[in-house]
């Protein structure tokens, strides 16, 4: 097993048990924490705690939940995260019940060190790539879902859909920025108002209700570059082959490589 030795690249909680030699736990967890210095991210994007478990040590352990593909999170906190703390699964909820949360510009931030750090900036092909992935929810009283197509299974399923923007080069792929799309279609809307309209979810929520996938990959677009992520190539499969991903390419100054629909139709961008 692989122990960390710097104290204050870990949450403080945490380290010990992940140095206890008893303690059978993959550490890779822990050693990409610390050398992506970590420990400060979550701060950096507003996402603090006033009481009990900091906001670095819950990300951590929503990390770990993750690591260890847990099924349910109240299983997780159940079995696994009592020998981390003796917080109980409440700890976890009420933080993903808070709306002034980003996870976008902690996911964005974290997104800009790997870039940096493993020297994606110097390889010579670059290229941004779209893609979306739809996660099939059955429950009735599940809030923001709607009607999408998924053609892995040639059927129209209810669930949630996330258009994802990404950077892939010779040495590895980067998952830059992304944004859930709800469609008009079977849309079950909140059971409740969100508390404050100004707030990251509500802003993030009107997004995914009012903006179609081309102009959330526009926007993401720019806003990965605005970043400081640099490609010379677009790709994306034949559902982004339109003339707005088309047009926002060339303005841009990006190659698209699109499949695009079959047919006799014909694309005139200018």
């Amino acid at each position: 097993m692989n122990h960390i030795n710097n104290s204050s690249s870990l949450p403080q909680n945490i380290e010990p048990t992940l140095k206890d030699p008893q303690l059978r736990i993959d550490n890779l967890l822990a050693q990409m924490w610390s050398a992506l210095g970590l420990n400060g991210h979550p701060g950096r994007a507003a996402m603090t705690k006033r009481s009990g478990l900091s906001a670095r040590e819950t990300v951590f352990l929503l990390l770990m939940w993750r690591w260890l593909r847990g099924s349910l999170i109240a299983m997780f906190c159940r079995d696994s995260m009592q020998q981390f703390f003796q917080a109980r699964k409440d700890a976890v909820y009420e933080f993903f019940k808070r709306e002034d949360l980003n996870w976008r510009s902690l996911n964005c931030r974290v997104a800009r060190v790997l870039y940096q750090r493993c020297g994606f900036q110097r390889l010579s092909l670059r290229a941004f790539v779209i893609d979306d992935t739809i996660k099939i929810r059955r429950s009735k009283k599940m809030e923001g879902v709607s009607a999408h197509y998924d053609h892995s299974l040639g059927k129209t399923v209810i669930g949630q859909q996330a258009v994802t923007l990404g950077l892939a080069a010779d040495d590895g792929f980067v998952p830059l920025d992304s944004e859930l799309f709800i469609s008009s279609k079977s849309m079950q809307g909140l059971n409740h108002e969100h508390r404050d309209g100004r707030s990251v979810v509500a802003r993030r929520y009107r997004c995914a209700r009012h903006k179609s996938k081309p102009q959330m990959v526009v926007s993401m677009l720019k806003k990965a570059l605005r970043m400081g992520f640099e490609a010379s190539n677009l790709v994306a499969d034949s559902w982004y082959g339109t003339k707005c991903i088309i047009n926002a390419a060339l303005e841009l100054e990006l190659t698209a490589v699109l499949r695009m629909i079959r047919g006799n139709l014909k694309y005139r961008v200018r």
